[in-house]
């Protein structure tokens, strides 16, 4: 056999062992393991031995985080944590938190807003320009059990001040059988007269993220309220006149309904009182409604 053929056999052996090769080494099919739409945070990490790459946050869903490992050598391994259904604490000012970025729905809310009187008797005329509320929610324990992220769940704790303030002529008076509503002495000149009622309150709220920045949040508001009194002021002959009572029979136990509406860790709130502020068979029937602005920490 001369060279030549030699040569050919050679070539024709490599061809068919080349082809083999090929067909037993055939690419696997691509695969779609996880699809993240705009993330918060991509971080990517890289070790002699490893590289590992953490998503945190998707679209509709802040408390999304994937992590995943790949080894230099033969070895890899993934984890996911959704955080669905996770109850997590927020306190004021970063009390208690991790180092992740809260989503702002539960964020501990300090609100002040202006009261207005609703069903008042004649001559009672609360000013919505004169009224005043405190609100502080002083810590929410929330759950995001909705696959999308857009629906979360809370229960919390705060406390609530309100003043309903009177300007005009009339004013709060303590009579032997509670409160009632009466006129100045004659030539006195008004200076207000009021009531305030603190409350231990306890909001059940229901939040919904249209994206990340807003947020609808409705909350019926439990109030105990621990603590009411009455201030009337007035100037009579050319002297300053105080008159004040913590003796004010007022309903221990009342409901709010709150919603806000934010933007990030600010927005705006309206809340209504269906309940009577003080106890109808001793005092003037009336309930509250009133608005302002939230600020979360």
């Amino acid at each position: 056999m001369n060279t030549k053929r030699i040569y050919a056999a050679m070539l024709l052996a490599t061809a068919f062992a080349i082809t083999a090769n090929a067909q037993e080494e055939t690419p696997l099919e691509k695969t779609t393991l996880m699809l993240i739409t705009r993330p918060d945070r991509v971080l990517i990490n890289r070790t002699d031995s490893m590289i590992d790459v953490v998503v945190e946050g998707q679209e509709g869903d802040p408390d999304y985080r994937y992590a995943t490992e790949f080894s230099l050598g033969e070895k890899y391994s993934e984890s996911t944590n959704m955080n669905h259904g996770d109850w997590n604490l927020s306190l004021p000012f970063g009390i208690g938190s991790d180092d992740t970025e809260h989503d702002g729905n539960f964020t501990p809310w300090f609100g002040v807003g202006f009261v207005s009187g609703l069903g008042t008797p004649g001559g009672m005329n609360v000013q919505m320009g004169e009224s005043w509320e405190f609100m502080l929610d002083i810590l929410n324990i929330d759950a995001c059990p909705s696959n999308d992220g857009h629906w979360k769940y809370a229960v919390g704790f705060g406390v609530n001040w309100k003043n309903y303030r009177m300007t005009g002529h009339t004013r709060f008076m303590e009579t032997d059988d509670g409160i009632a509503l009466g006129g100045y002495p004659e030539g006195a000149k008004p200076n207000f007269s009021r009531i305030k009622v603190f409350s231990l309150t306890v909001p059940f709220t229901v939040a919904y993220s249209f994206n990340k920045h807003v947020s609808f949040l409705f909350s019926p508001i439990l109030n105990f309220n621990t603590h009411a009194s009455l201030k009337t002021r007035y100037k009579l002959d050319g002297e300053k006149h105080k008159e004040k009572s913590n003796e004010v029979k007022h309903n221990r136990v009342t409901l709010d309904l709150r919603a806000i509406l934010s933007y990030d860790n600010i927005g705006f709130y309206v809340k209504y009182s269906p309940c009577n502020v003080l106890k109808t068979d001793y005092a003037p029937e009336f309930h509250g409604i009133s608005t302002g602005v939230v600020i979360g920490f």
